[in-house]
């Protein structure tokens, strides 16, 4: 989640090319990384702990497709 965030700053300074391309890998490694999200925030016990930061990790992967 830190790197994540540490990449804000890369990732807007990419050219147009590169942060298109970047859209693209999210893009389509997106679904599976929401499938996996959910089943880690699905089991019970673990859910409270990581629910938060997975969501976090989402919200930025999100904005990096955007």
């Amino acid at each position: 989640r830190d790197a994540l965030a540490g990449l804000q700053g890369t990732v807007s300074a990419l050219p147009a090319a590169g942060h298109e391309a970047l859209q693209q890998m999210v893009k389509a490694a997106l679904p599976a990384i929401q499938t996996a999200a959910e089943r880690l925030k699905a089991d019970g016990p673990i859910a409270a702990v990581v629910g938060p930061v997975v969501d976090d990790i989402l919200a930025r992967l999100t904005a990096f497709s955007a």
